[in-house]
This record gives structure tokens, sequence and C-alpha cells, in this order.
């Protein structure tokens, strides 16, 4: 049960940014973006970022988030 809520609340903070970033970049003057649902070390989000995406990452693990924030 306690796995299953952290789970649950990631996935939904995920969601809630997915939602915000949508509502406020309807134009389309912007980068495309790419979303990576579970970063890990951040080499996928890399890559894109290589290719001018924009980011958004996330990951259940604070590892990643120190990671991917550096």
């Amino acid at each position: 049960p306690l796995l299953q809520s952290i789970l649950t609340t990631d996935i939904f903070i995920f969601f809630c940014i997915l939602v915000k970033y949508t509502k406020n970049n309807n134009s389309n003057n912007h980068k495309q973006t790419f979303i990576d649902g579970f970063a890990g070390t951040g080499a996928v989000g890399l890559y894109f970022k290589n290719l001018k995406f924009n980011i958004i990452a996330n990951d259940i693990q604070y590892y990643s988030f120190v990671v991917n924030k550096g």
C-alpha cells in the first residue's frame, strides 16, 4: 500500500505537469517537447535535448531528480 501510494502520487504529479504545460503552450512558436516519464539517469532526455527538444523528466527515485537537475 505505501509503494502504491507513492507511485500514484508520482504519476499524479507527472500528469499535472503535463496538463499545465499543454494548457500554457498552445502556440506554434515553441520547440517540440519530449516527455521522459521514467527519466532514470537522464540519458534518453539528454539525447532529445541535443536534438533541441524541450524536456519534461519524471521519476520516482530522488537520485534521478539530482542527476537530471544538474
